[in-house]
Formats: structure tokens, C-alpha cells, sequence
């Protein structure tokens, strides 16, 4: 009885590490290898920008104008799931259902700014991005016309983005020192079968457990 005892006991501590595993905050290494292009105002390049992490390159959208990307073009950051639970810690998260909602608004956009080829409106969605998450000061400077068609986009999101926009997307957060910007990023499909595996073996492992407890051992 004792020896059963120590083993279903050793048995939940392995399937809590299983379910937790695929949830712990891991610390990913991101570095700018490129991309981005002149819109012809603003003077800055606006994304896609060509982002490793963890030595896969990918294509990224900055919300963050605020800051800038450090001299040695690589940075540590943390993944977050652009969902109403997984924001916590984010760079403009603040508690608010509100600072979510931008983040639904932000993944709105950066999946049209991912499928546009012109410069000009890849120009006008990024400072879209950029002034949802800096309201006002990022678009001072601006003719009345530019600001007008940027606002154009800023509604768009305000009245289209929901919780489904977000699905797909991970934010990645710097930590630490070097400092720099804060990206989006596709969630890769690879990352989310994995933690469906996961969670698989460990729902496999309780029914297998439960039930040879059911059973019992032969009399």
C-alpha cells in the first residue's frame, strides 16, 4: 500500500510537469538580420522586418516606436500569446481590457501590413500600429492628409479587431539589458503541436492511470 501510495504520488508530480511544461516562461534570443522599406515619409523603415529567434528567421511588426533596436542588433525577450489571458507582462499591457483590446487592434492590422506589397501603405498601416500603442505622438508632424489616411486604418482596427484577430499571434517582450522594441510575430504552427502533444500524453497518462485504479490488481 505504501509502495502504491509513493507511486501514484510520483506519478501527478511527473503529469503536472507535463501539463506546466509547454506554460513556463522561457527567455528566446532575437536578433534584426534585416528587411523593412522606405514608405517616403516619417524617416524610419516600417516592417515586415526579418527577425531571428532562436536562430529561425522570421517576419515581425514592431508596435513600439518609443524605443529603439540595440546597437548589437540582438536582444532577449519573452513570448506572450496575443490573447485576452496571455498578455500579462507585455510592454503596453496595464491591467485593462482596454490595452488588450489594442493588441487585438495591432494583430488586426499587422496581418494586412504582413500581405501588403506597397510601400506607401505598408507605410500607413505601420504608423497605424505605431500610434495605437502611442496615441498622438507618433503622427505629429504629419500633413492633415497623411494623418487622415492613417486615422482611416486607426478606426478600421478600432471596429473590426476581436479577440479572433489576436489567435495566431505572439508578442515578444525585451527582458533585461540591451533594451529594444517590442515585436509580433505568426505564432509558427510547430510551437502550438507541440503543446497539443503535450497536453495529449498527459490527458493519455491520467486515463491509463485511472483506469488500472478502477481495475485494481488481481485477488
Amino acid at each position: 500500500m505504501i509502495r502504491t501510495m509513493v507511486r501514484s504520488r510520483w506519478f501527478f508530480i511527473v503529469l503536472a510537469a507535463l501539463c506546466l511544461a509547454p506554460f513556463a516562461i522561457a527567455q528566446d534570443t532575437l536578433q534584426y538580420t534585416g528587411g523593412g522599406v522606405n514608405p517616403g515619409f516619417g524617416g524610419y523603415l516600417v516592417g515586415p522586418y526579418n527577425i531571428s529567434i532562436n536562430g529561425t528567421v522570421v517576419q515581425a511588426i514592431c508596435d513600439d516606436i518609443g524605443t529603439t533596436i540595440p546597437g548589437s542588433n540582438t536582444w532577449t525577450a519573452v513570448r506572450r500569446d496575443v490573447t485576452e489571458t496571455g498578455l500579462v507582462g507585455a510592454r503596453f499591457y496595464d491591467g485593462t481590457a482596454a490595452s488588450v483590446q489594442r493588441y487585438f487592434q495591432v494583430a488586426y492590422l499587422a496581418q494586412q501590413l504582413l500581405n501588403e506589397t506597397s510601400s506607401a501603405v505598408r507605410g500607413h498601416i505601420q504608423w497605424a500600429i505605431w500610434d495605437i500603442m502611442s496615441p498622438g505622438d507618433s503622427l505629429s508632424g504629419f500633413s492633415n492628409s497623411l494623418r487622415t489616411t492613417i486615422q482611416n486604418y486607426i478606426n478600421q482596427a478600432a471596429t473590426n479587431a476581436t479577440a479572433a484577430h489576436g489567435l495566431g499571434w505572439s508578442v515578444y517582450t525585451p527582458v533585461g539589458t540591451p533594451n529594444s522594441q517590442e515585436f509580433l510575430v505568426r505564432t509558427p504552427e510547430s510551437a502550438a503541436l507541440l503543446l497539443l502533444s503535450f497536453n495529449a500524453l498527459a490527458v493519455l497518462g491520467m486515463i491509463v492511470f485511472l483506469r488500472g485504479r478502477m481495475v485494481g490488481p488481481a485477488r
